[in-house]
């Protein structure tokens, strides 16, 4: 069988990115991190929105791609969905509904919600509230255009 130049390249190509695509949701190019399916059906279910849960970072350590207690940000794919925020500890979860860029109120009453339903240690409220801080700053900036989803 004789094999052209188009079917090598062809050949390397497919060779080259079977290791990418084989890694699925927890690929670092993907850069989010990878949730357990019952975390990312409560993601999807409460952000309403298509793939919300394969686009989730670590707000304390962004370059985290593992999951574990922490705070964490999400939102739907594509430039016109405005992030949101949930604090994931010891099994449970607290998904805030406020939006940092909107609902900047409901976002601080939210996070004393979160304190007392997740008992959250003292450390832990002064790190997820500067990070929550962060976020609310980065979302006023944010332009999601004419229509937020």
């Amino acid at each position: 069988m004789k094999i052209t130049i188009i079917n090598k390249i062809l050949l390397c190509f497919i060779c080259s990115i079977v290791p990418y695509i084989s890694k699925g949701q927890c690929s670092d190019s993907f850069k989010s991190v990878c949730l357990p399916d019952s975390i990312a059906e409560q993601i999807e279910n409460n952000y309403k929105k298509a793939n919300a849960s394969k686009n989730v970072i670590n707000l304390i350590s962004p370059n985290n791609y593992l999951w574990g207690d922490g705070i964490y940000a999400f939102k739907g794919m594509g430039p016109h969905f405005p992030r949101r925020i949930f604090v994931y500890k010891g099994g449970r979860l607290f998904i805030f509904n406020s939006r940092g860029g909107c609902e900047p109120e409901g976002v601080i009453t939210e996070f004393c919600s979160c304190i007392k339903i997740l008992n959250l240690t003292h450390k832990e409220i002064v790190d997820y509230l500067n990070v929550i801080c962060l976020y609310l700053q980065e979302e006023e900036e944010a332009d999601y255009g004419d229509t937020i989803k």
